[in-house]
């Protein structure tokens, strides 16, 4: 990943990133709570996540663990899978002001219980994996 987010044993961790470019990695930013216990809250602000070849923001949890990952002003585009993806039932993805476009699968997805919160004021665009909007797309929130 660009920037790997994961914390072990009952560690927390609460990280801002803002004015980045998260560009041609294997996933732009992961927030993976697979390795401890503790909470992890992720803040992505005014930032691009683009040419990965998997995610382009992937927020992951396991039962111990709870993750956060907020997206606010932030563009993920032409990724080889998901825009931004969250997985587990501790896992919960915060978008607002954001853009998904071009990515090979949807533009936002929802696994294993995985809760995606919208402010409503979102573009997402054509993703190439569903050659439709994001709204026709299977366990996916319309960002509109």
């Amino acid at each position: 990943a660009g920037i790997m987010v994961r914390p072990t044993g009952a560690a927390n961790a609460a990280v801002m990133v803002q004015d980045s470019q998260l560009l041609a990695n294997t996933v732009g930013l992961k927030a993976d709570g697979a390795g401890g216990t503790g909470a992890i809250k992720v803040t992505v602000a005014n930032s691009v996540g683009s040419n990965s070849l998997g995610q382009g923001f992937f927020a992951q949890s396991n039962p111990g663990a709870s993750v956060t990952l907020v997206l606010s002003h932030t563009v993920s585009s032409n990724n080889g899978s998901i825009g931004a993806r969250v997985d587990g039932a501790n896992a919960t993805l915060v978008v607002g002001g954001s853009a998904f476009s071009g990515n090979g699968g949807a533009g936002v997805q929802s696994l294993n219980g995985g809760v995606i919160n919208t402010f409503k004021n979102n573009q997402s665009g054509v993703q190439a994996g569903n050659g439709a909007a994001d709204s026709a797309a299977t366990n996916v929130v319309a960002l509109y």
